[in-house]
């Protein structure tokens, strides 16, 4: 009797051996394809945070568009009443300074020539001349 039992005995230890050893490998292959799983969703994840913050940079980029149409459009009624090149150097943009620069020294000189009475014979042209050209310039830039 005690060979019959010894003889069980072995046959069952073996199989239970390798029946463990079977399903921790299948575990631990579970647990791969998981990881793995798990990683690509993040990977998707990260680039949709980009293109949202891509589209957030188109919204703030709209209304930076809407002031710099605002500008040049208060830069022409500066221009028309109150003095040419100073509206030009409000809303002309950096590409406009120099000219809204030069506009306004010029306006100046006019004014100054209009105001000795031997000048104003120069001095009334120059003051229409730097009107027109602050006026032309400022609707070019509104036209863009």
């Amino acid at each position: 009797m005690a060979k019959k039992t010894i003889k069980k005995s072995v046959k069952k230890a073996p199989t239970k051996k390798v029946g463990v050893k079977r399903s921790t490998s299948k575990k631990t292959v579970k647990k791969t394809v998981r990881k793995s799983a798990v990683k690509r969703p993040v990977k998707k994840t990260s680039t949709k945070t980009k293109s949202q913050k891509v589209a957030r940079v188109s919204k703030s980029s709209r209304s930076a568009k809407k002031t710099s149409k605002s500008l040049p459009i208060l830069g022409l009624i500066i221009n028309i009443i109150i003095l040419p090149g100073l509206g030009t150097l409000i809303g002309g943009g950096k590409e406009k300074r120099r000219n809204g620069f030069i506009q306004l020294i010029l306006t100046l000189i006019s004014a100054a020539l209009i105001a000795t009475f031997i000048g104003s014979v120069i001095g009334i042209p120059l003051g229409i001349a730097m009107w027109i050209w602050s006026i032309v310039d400022m609707a070019r830039v509104v036209a863009k």
